[in-house]
């Protein structure tokens, strides 16, 4: 099989798995002010994954103009390793005066 022809199925083969790798659940809602977002990143390990989470819970509450209050978090290293990592953060949207809204003791879950 000529070069060309190769190359051309191994991208056609693996830019989808890259683009499949990377993954993100949104926010979702799991209780009243109460969210979880679960990221996947190919490159950047599992505290990459984590960073970006908690990137996307804090700009999520930003834009109810509420403040983001991290609950819990999880994170570890995909099955295929290499670099990759999956976390998972649940995080609280309060007001800035909501008696809630205090630093507490993060439960840190590392797999």
């Amino acid at each position: 099989m000529p070069t060309r022809i190769k190359s051309r199925w191994l991208l056609i083969i693996w830019v989808p798995v890259f683009i499949v790798g990377c993954s993100d659940s949104g926010p979702v809602k799991i209780g009243q002010d109460t969210y979880t977002i679960s990221t996947k990143v190919m490159a950047s390990g599992a505290a990459g994954a984590k960073n970006q989470a908690l990137q996307e819970a804090n700009a999520y509450c930003t834009s109810l103009h509420k403040e983001m209050m991290l609950v819990n978090e999880t994170m570890n290293e995909c099955a295929f390793h290499g670099g990759c990592g999956e976390a998972e953060v649940h995080f609280m949207c309060l007001a800035a005066d909501d008696p809630r809204y205090k630093p507490s003791n993060v439960n840190s879950t590392r797999q």
